[in-house]
C-alpha cells in the first residue's frame, strides 16, 4: 500500500507540468491557428484533456513498476521515487486526503445533480402537440435513435438538455408565449444538436476529470 501511495503522490506532481505542457500546446495552435471552427477547438480541447488522464495513468504505471524515475537537475533530487524520504513518510497521509477530498466533491456533485432533477422535474408542462411532433421529426431527420422527450418547465430562464439514455429538452415556460414558431424550432433544433454530439455525456466526463485534478490550477 506504501508503494502504491507513494507512486500516487509522484504522479500528481507529475501531472502539474505535465498539464501545462498539453495547455500550452493547445494554446500555441490556437495562436497558429486563429480561424479555427469552435467546434473543432473543442474537440480538440476533450481530446487534451483525456490526454491528459491517459498520461498520468502511463506515468503512475511506470512509476509504481520501476524503482525510480531519474529526472536531472534539482527537481530529480525532490520526485525521484526512491530517494524522496520526504514523501515517502508522509505519502500514506496524502493520498487519504486527496481521495477524501475527491469523494466530498463528487457527494456534492451528485448532490447538485439530484437536487436540478427534483428542482426541474417538477411542475413540467406539455408541450403543443405541434412541437411535439417537430421534435420527434427533427430529431429522427438528425440521425438521433433516441426517443427525445420535450417539456416546458417554469423554473429555468433558458433552454436546457440532459439525460444521455433518455434525452429531455426543458424549455422555459417564460418563453413560451414571447416566440414565434420559428425561434421556438431554432431552440429546439440548437438542444437537439447538443444531443447529437453526446454533450451532456461530455459534460460528465469533463466535470469527472476535473475533480479528480482538482489540485492542477
Amino acid at each position: 500500500m506504501e508503494h502504491f501511495a507513494h507512486s500516487f503522490i509522484i504522479t500528481t506532481l507529475h501531472s502539474a507540468w505535465q498539464a501545462f505542457l498539453i495547455l500550452s500546446v493547445y494554446y500555441f495552435a490556437n495562436k497558429l491557428m486563429p480561424h479555427t471552427h469552435p467546434a473543432a477547438k473543442r474537440d480538440s480541447a476533450i481530446l487534451l484533456l483525456l490526454l491528459q488522464v491517459f498520461v498520468s495513468l502511463f506515468t503512475f504505471l511506470f512509476i509504481y513498476f520501476n524503482n525510480s524515475i531519474h529526472i536531472n537537475g534539482q527537481w530529480g533530487a525532490w520526485v525521484s521515487f526512491s530517494g524522496s524520504t520526504l514523501l515517502n513518510r508522509f505519502s500514506g497521509y496524502l493520498i487519504v486526503v486527496y481521495f477524501g477530498i475527491v469523494f466530498l466533491k463528487l457527494l456534492f456533485l451528485f448532490y447538485q445533480w439530484d437536487q436540478f432533477k427534483k428542482h426541474c422535474g417538477n411542475s413540467l408542462l406539455k408541450p403543443g402537440a405541434d412541437i411535439s411532433f417537430f421534435t420527434h421529426a427533427m430529431a429522427k431527420s438528425m440521425g438521433i435513435t433516441k426517443r427525445v422527450k420535450i417539456w416546458h418547465s417554469p423554473h429555468i430562464h433558458s433552454p436546457l438538455t440532459y439525460g444521455f439514455l433518455k434525452p429531455v429538452i426543458l424549455l422555459p415556460i417564460s418563453l413560451a408565449n414571447h416566440l414565434t414558431i420559428e425561434e421556438t424550432e431554432a431552440l429546439i433544433i440548437h438542444e437537439l444538436a447538443h444531443i447529437k454530439q453526446n454533450d451532456f455525456l461530455l459534460n460528465w466526463i469533463l466535470l469527472i476529470i476535473e475533480t479528480l485534478f482538482f489540485f492542477n490550477p
